[in-house]
């Protein structure tokens, strides 16, 4: 594992988490706040027609947002009834 990687920290805060061992989340927190480190955005690809489209945590400026959304909910829908 790289002690530099601030990705390790947060899969192994979320192990944490997962677990109920809030006391081990803080201290993994802790440690990330004191090395400078931040857990990074959620980022998912998706390839349609050729076309790579990149879909980053919290960011509303992709041309199609709205449209992806009600896909998305019809998906969700589907799935969960």
């Amino acid at each position: 594992l790289d002690p530099e990687d601030a990705g390790t920290y947060t899969v192994l805060s979320n192990i944490y988490a997962n677990s109920q061992r809030w006391d081990s989340v803080e201290e993994i927190r802790t440690r990330m706040r004191y090395r400078g480190m931040k857990k990074e955005p959620g980022c998912s690809w998706i390839e349609v027609n050729k076309k790579i489209h990149a879909f980053i945590i919290g960011d509303e400026s992709h041309p199609m947002k709205a449209e992806v959304d009600k896909t998305l909910n019809q998906l969700i829908y589907r799935l969960i009834g």
